[in-house]
């Protein structure tokens, strides 16, 4: 099983973006509106962002979350807010709360937010619940329920429409000697990048209500990371193998690998728009911006390279392109002319 580190700045990323881009098309490359530092000694990790902000998993001595007001395109990190446990990774932001998973507690904590005061929002945890047996941080938040792949290799389905009292609706195992890295829920699917070593990985769908089963697989080199699914089609970064695979859903129950596109580097994050995808690069760092308007023939358009920093997540808000290093004392970058 590939476990991505979660514990290891984009100092120099706005540089390398502006210099090694030199312009505001997809055909020059990305332009950076300007970074901040979350923690000087904590790592971040996963990125969620509603309105005017975005909060940022950090992990280390102290797990947190840090809130950055987004604005105004470069971001100012506005207050951190201390979690009971040290690694926080999963994060999902939906009206007035943040559901946050916790690998080394195998807990969902429930934070109530307060953004009464623009400048100063006030966190609090209002609910938790126990027994998610180490998840990672690829969850997937779908109306009432939050979807957590777990390293013990089930997918817990936790029922939050009580944020105050969360609980552990459905589960589903995993395809054998798998742990599912990341899932994403759309028309009442599962979709799953199931991870293993030196097994066989796989995608694998599964229904989200009512009992959870298995639907359909295909197998996958290693090591799948994230998924996102538009339209028709799953879009699964592998990082052994360095590339990212299009993965034709029309049918959920027979899923088939339409494409596969290659990377320069260690593929980690996705994020997608109607006609591009982002793939952020864990070893090479970098991010590589693919161009998906016709699937069949995906093109990687520019690879962005950074100088010292892994590109750990990725988040898409209207124009903009978030990026959080996944270096101690990392930073949270905004890329403008996403699209």
């Amino acid at each position: 099983m590939k476990i991505v580190p979660r514990i290891a700045p984009f100092g120099a990323f706005v540089a390398m973006l502006l210099a090694g881009c030199g312009g505001s098309s997809f055909a020059t490359g990305l332009v950076s509106l300007g970074s901040v530092v979350p923690s000087a000694t904590l790592t971040p990790n996963s990125i969620a962002v509603s309105g005017d902000y975005a909060y940022v998993a950090l992990q280390g001595s102290a797990g947190a979350i840090a809130v950055l007001d987004i604005s105004t395109g470069a971001p100012a990190l506005l207050t951190t807010f201390p979690m009971p446990c040290t690694q926080p990774n999963g994060i999902k932001v939906s009206g007035g709360y943040a559901y946050v998973t916790c690998y080394d507690t195998g807990a969902l904590y429930v934070l109530s937010i307060n953004n009464a005061d623009p400048a100063a929002p006030v966190l609090a945890v209002v609910g938790s619940v126990s027994g998610l047996q180490s998840p990672y941080p690829g969850t997937s938040l779908s109306g009432t329920h939050l979807y957590v792949p777990s390293h013990a290799g089930f997918i817990f389905r936790v029922d939050v429409s009580n944020p105050a009292a969360p609980v552990i609706d459905g589960s589903v195992a995993t395809a054998a000697g798998t742990s599912p890295n990341a899932v994403y829920v759309a028309n009442s699917i599962v979709y799953c990048a199931c991870s293993s070593e030196p097994m066989q990985s796989w995608f694998q769908t599964f229904t989200a209500t009512g009992t959870m089963t298995l639907l359909g697989q295909i197998p996958l080199t290693h090591s799948p990371q994230r998924v996102v699914v538009s339209g028709n089609y799953a879009y699964v970064t592998n990082f052994d193998s360095m590339k990212l695979d299009i993965v034709d859903v029309t049918n959920p129950a027979a899923p088939s690998v339409l494409t596969s596109v290659a990377l320069p580097c260690n593929a980690l994050p996705v994020a997608v728009t109607a006609s591009y995808a982002y793939v952020g690069c864990y070893s090479a760092q970098g991010i590589a911006t693919i161009n998906i308007t016709n699937p069949a023939n995906a093109t990687v358009l520019r690879y962005t390279a950074t100088s010292a920093s892994p590109v750990q997540d990725l988040a898409l808000s209207g124009t903009s392109l978030y990026a959080v290093s996944g270096n101690a004392g990392g930073s949270f970058n905004t890329l403008a002319n996403a699209f």
